[in-house]
């Protein structure tokens, strides 16, 4: 049985040190992000958004749900894990139409 003082973990680390684990990558993929190489056309405007910024966006929804998880409300956690998952999903299909050339 865990009380108030007890700390939610995941792989026997605290669900608070995922979540600024999760903070600090958010931060990070904003500066570093999958730019266009210089020969290739523009991509368009919704694939150059999704790439600059839905990665970072699925970090901060993974440090939301880990911090919701630690609060103790593991409904509204287990949805910003399924927003993040959706996100990450459209951002990895959005980078392999990038890498493919599919997007010019």
């Amino acid at each position: 049985m865990c009380y108030t003082y007890c700390v939610q973990s995941f792989l026997g680390v605290s669900v608070y040190i995922w979540g600024v684990v999760c903070l600090g990558l958010a931060v990070l993929y904003i500066f570093v992000w999958p730019r266009p190489r210089l020969e290739t056309p523009p991509r368009p405007v919704w694939a150059e958004f999704v790439l600059r910024y839905l990665h970072s966006l699925v970090w901060a929804l993974l440090a939301g749900a880990c911090f919701l998880w630690g609060l103790g409300d593991p409904s509204l956690a287990y949805i910003l894990g399924r927003f993040a998952l959706l996100g990450y999903m459209i951002y990895f299909g959005t980078l392999l139409l990038d890498r493919s050339g599919r997007l010019r």
